[in-house]
């Protein structure tokens, strides 16, 4: 659990570094929109100016040709001076060109950053789209976060109320240990006691045995004794095992 902890943690730290890169990406978009915005406005009134210029110098170009031929017909001025006022005036003409050309150019440059602003408005708004798309996965990454933290903090509960059960029992098995230390001291001592009688009785029945007077109830009754001491020693044997397994599986 602590594992998935940490992942989660990881991919949160992951997806607020992706946002923050988002919101870096939306205010360059924003940035750039504005340049070509301003850089468009510009244009435009360069285009004004020049096409006010252009259609003045159309104009003026016009009537000074009409007045040079007028000049010319009435004799006012001669057919060399009319000649160098024409060419001043296709000099102009082409000049007029030039203007026209670059009219042209301003027109595309126009169309072209109006292109670029639509560009990056769509680039805008699918940036803010996935900025609220990971928006949506932070909260959701950090309900998951919180959700795992809580169930880790309840498994930790868990273990250490495992803990101090174990702790509990431990105790008791102890207990149960030394209990059972006590009664194997007693069995032993009672096996003691036992073979040490069995030994006794052993020898008096021999010595019953081996005297003239000694009667044969008392070697029989002596006999019986002696095989219920042995029985109750087989007893005592059969605890002391049971305890040892007892002991083993504690």
């Amino acid at each position: 659990m602590q594992k998935q902890l940490g992942k989660t943690q990881a991919e949160g730290e992951r997806l607020t570094k992706e946002l923050e890169y988002r919101a870096i990406e939306i205010e360059k978009y924003t940035n750039q929109i504005t340049d070509y915005m301003v850089e468009v406005f510009n244009l435009e009134k360069t285009l004004e100016r020049l096409e006010k210029e252009l259609e003045k110098s159309k104009k003026i170009n016009i009537e000074q040709r009409k007045l040079i031929e007028k000049l010319t017909i009435e004799g006012l001025v001669t057919t060399a001076e009319r000649n160098k006022v024409i060419e001043q005036l296709d000099a102009r003409e082409n000049d007029i060109k030039d203007l026209k050309t670059t009219q042209n150019m301003l027109v595309k440059k126009i169309a072209d950053a109006n292109n670029s602003i639509v560009k990056l408005e769509q680039d805008l708004a699918l940036s803010q789209d996935r900025e609220k798309a990971l928006e949506e996965r932070v909260k959701l990454q950090e309900k998951a976060f919180l959700a795992k933290q809580e169930l880790l903090q309840k498994e930790i509960e868990g273990q250490k109320y495992l803990l101090e059960m174990s702790g509990q029992e431990l105790e008791t098995s102890k207990q149960n240990v030394n209990d059972l230390f006590d009664s194997i001291e007693t069995l032993e001592e009672t096996k003691k006691n036992l073979l040490i009688l069995i030994n006794e009785q052993n020898v008096n029945i021999d010595t019953y045995k081996r005297e003239q007077g000694s009667s044969k109830e008392i070697i029989v009754k002596q006999e019986q004794q002696l095989k219920e001491n042995e029985k109750r020693l087989l007893d005592v044997q059969a605890k002391l095992k049971n305890f040892s397994k007892q002991y083993f599986k504690l």
